[in-house]
């Protein structure tokens, strides 16, 4: 009989193992597929018990799943999806007073944006698919988006979670007063008990700590989501002593679980921080550059005019819009140039309380762009139709899958992340691999903060290019380790940059990350093989030589 027909008895939500979920549930927006035992829709907390009970006694991993947007196979796995979107949406009363509200983890981020939005607040960090993506699901992946420059990634917004460990206890995570931390440790015999001491012990030493700071990325990288955030939870309580200028934050877990993906713990409800909507005073310079290099340069000189945003958007998106049926409204506000084939857009946003601010930062902008002659044209936008700029900048993944041809732009070097001063430099010897290997590559993004997303366009039917895939990243993680900076900005490890952490991180620091996993989930049926013990990243990919495509007519 099959074990999960006896679970199937007593659990409130619903269990599917038939043939038709399981082939659903094997992608992510990932490159990766992997059938797995089934999809579990739990309905409240005693399910989930049930599940991690279940998982226990037949060693099985579970794969914690909301929205599916992961682009790094965080969600694709052989064990059995627990799917959280169906019942655990649930969006409590708002706090006004302190500006923070509960949600569960399936609540989309634009749902919980739309209820806040009469009190005149947002839930700040976003992504591209902040339409579909969920709360849990960017806690997991610690998301952010175009506007972290201002508000940071996910982690900087999330006051307190619970969830349950993998021995099934029901766990309430915030911030711990430096003088109750060792009430924290007392009970030898609980889980929790052990994970606060075994922490403690073990981040206390300074060789520990001095490794951290050595090999992680660069601390003035914002997005740096390279395995788990140790490097974080050292600059806390009890670990750093408060100064006269500055007070240590106070240790909470919270800050290791964002970005963890669901390998130590299975979070269920989220207590985040909302913010005062932005000023509706808002403009985008969309400067108009002949190369991404360009572009680059002129975002170091945005920089200092304290912009809210600044984001790439390459040629070929442009190009690609240009045929888009959908897009044509939007690329209307783009200048077709004879005299300069591309157009590399260069998109400075800037958000002010009042309209002489605004119009002084972007005139003073646009002067000291024109000086140093970056750009050719300099429009700007005002509230009716900046959001066209955006709204191409937003389509440019689906727009991707129109690229002609078997080849298609790939996600698996986008992410990475270095100081926005080492862009130009990291940008130009990515570019000349990519030129020396004959591939072409798509490239948008959150360069205010060192961001690029790269996309080579790989046929994963011609083995040449099947082995570039590796290839490629193994030598992008070289490139990003010399500037001391993160292969996992925003989309995280998952399966498919595990791989390299300890290439990034070193071998000591990736065996502290393989303890702290073990110090969790010492069975492991959360989440297995992604961050550590991560499977090599070219194994249970959707599409190989070996798979032969259908002849569709």
């Amino acid at each position: 009989m099959n074990p999960l027909d006896n679970l199937k008895t007593s659990f409130k939500g619903e269990i599917f193992d038939q043939t038709a979920f399981r082939f659903i549930y094997a992608t992510d927006a990932s490159e990766y597929r992997e059938i797995p035992l089934g999809v579990a829709y739990p309905k409240n907390h005693e399910d989930i018990q049930q599940l991690i009970q279940f998982a226990q006694k037949h060693q099985i991993a579970l794969i914690p799943r909301v929205g599916g947007t992961s682009l790094a196979g965080q969600v694709v796995g052989s064990g059995l999806v627990v799917d959280l979107s169906k019942y655990f949406n649930t969006i409590s009363e708002v706090d006004v007073e302190s500006q923070s509200v509960w949600v569960e983890a399936g609540v989309v981020r634009d749902d919980l944006n739309k209820k806040v939005h009469s009190l005149g607040l947002f839930f700040a960090p976003e992504t591209s698919t902040s339409n579909r993506a969920c709360i849990g699901g960017m806690f997991g992946n610690n998301s952010c988006g175009a506007n972290s420059l201002i508000y940071g990634n996910t982690r900087a917004h999330v006051l307190e979670a619970k969830g349950f460990l993998s021995d099934g206890t029901f766990v309430h995570f915030k911030s711990i007063p430096k003088n109750s931390f060792q009430d924290h440790t007392f009970d030898q015999n609980s889980l929790e008990s052990k994970i606060y001491k075994s922490l403690f012990e073990w981040l206390k030493i300074a060789e520990t700590q001095e490794e951290l700071k050595i090999h992680y990325p660069d601390p003035k990288i914002t997005r740096r989501n390279c395995g788990y955030a140790v490097d974080e939870l050292i600059l806390s309580a009890p670990f750093q002593q408060s100064t006269k200028e500055q007070a240590a934050p106070e240790f909470n877990l919270c800050t290791l679980l964002a970005g963890s993906e669901g390998t130590l713990a299975l979070i269920t409800d989220i207590k985040v921080k909302l913010s005062p909507l932005p000023s509706p005073y808002q403009a985008v310079i969309a400067v108009h550059c002949d190369s991404v290099h360009e572009v680059l340069l002129g975002n170091l000189i945005a920089l200092p005019f304290q912009p809210s945003a600044v984001e790439l958007i390459d040629n070929q998106i442009i190009q690609l819009s240009l045929t888009n049926p959908s897009q044509q409204e939007n690329i209307s506000i783009l200048r077709i140039d004879p005299l300069h084939p591309e157009i590399n857009i260069l998109a400075i946003e800037f958000t002010e309380a009042d309209p002489s601010t605004l119009k002084s930062k972007y005139e003073h902008t646009i002067l000291a762009l024109k000086k140093e002659q970056i750009g050719y044209h300099h429009p700007i936008l005002d509230h009716k139709t900046l959001s066209k700029i955006w709204q191409i900048r937003k389509a440019g993944l689906g727009i991707m899958s129109n690229w002609k041809g078997t080849a298609k732009p790939k996600s698996f070097v986008e992410d990475s992340v270095v100081l926005p001063e080492d862009l130009p430099s990291y940008f130009a010897e990515f570019e000349a691999i990519c030129k020396e290997k004959g591939i072409p590559f798509v490239s948008y993004g959150h360069i205010a903060t060192g961001e690029i997303h790269k996309k080579p366009v790989l046929d994963f039917q011609n083995p040449e290019h099947y082995n570039l895939f590796r290839e490629l990243a193994l030598m992008d993680a070289h490139l990003v380790k010399k500037y001391k900076g993160s292969i996992s900005g925003e989309h995280g490890d998952g399966r498919l940059r595990g791989e390299f952490i300890p290439l990034l991180l070193g071998e000591r620091n990736y065996q502290l990350l393989v303890q702290i996993k073990n110090l969790f989930d010492p069975n492991h049926i959360l989440n297995l093989g992604k961050i550590v013990e991560s499977p090599p990243m070219d194994q249970n990919l959707r599409e190989t030589p070996a798979i032969q495509q259908a002849e569709i007519p």
